[in-house]
Parts: structure tokens; C-alpha cells; sequence
């Protein structure tokens, strides 16, 4: 983790199996935060104890090392986004 007090910003990528809860974590954790859709991924954000996060829900996949599309896909946003 990048925490420091000049860097008070946090980054979460939510990953897990399709229908696994992670859409209903993310709405518990931004509620009314602000919200946005990035093709497919939404994005969240809200403040925390002073820290500002960024959460990141990619879409339901069963393994990142596979060689399937949606392991791939989210492997490359992993890497884009890099979360904390």
C-alpha cells in the first residue's frame, strides 16, 4: 500500500466469480458516492477517514490466469488501474 500523509488516495479493484457479491459490496461501500461506467467496469468513489477511494468492479471471472477473454481482460485493467 502507497499511504502516506501527501498521498491520502486508495485504490480497490473488486475481483471475484460472477455472482459472487461483489456488485453489493461496492454499493455498500460508495452508497451515494459518486458512480461512473467505464465500458465494463464501474467505477466509485468516496471518502473514507480522510482518505479518498477509488474503487474499481471489473466484471465476474473464475480465473485471471486462464487464457480467456475475460481473464485477460482483467489481468490488462489489474495493470492499468493498479490497485493498492
Amino acid at each position: 500500500m502507497r499511504l502516506s500523509e501527501q498521498n491520502r488516495e486508495i485504490t480497490i479493484a473488486l475481483i471475484g466469480n460472477a455472482k459472487s457479491g461483489k456488485s453489493a459490496l461496492f454499493d455498500t461501500i460508495v452508497g451515494g458516492g459518486e458512480r461512473e461506467s467505464n465500458g465494463d467496469i464501474v467505477v466509485g468513489r468516496c471518502g473514507y477517514n480522510g482518505y479518498e477511494l477509488s474503487i474499481y468492479e471489473l466484471p465476474g471471472v473464475y480465473a485471471v490466469s486462464a487464457n480467456t477473454s475475460e481473464g485477460l481482460f482483467v489481468r490488462r485493467n489489474m495493470l492499468k488501474y493498479r490497485p493498492d
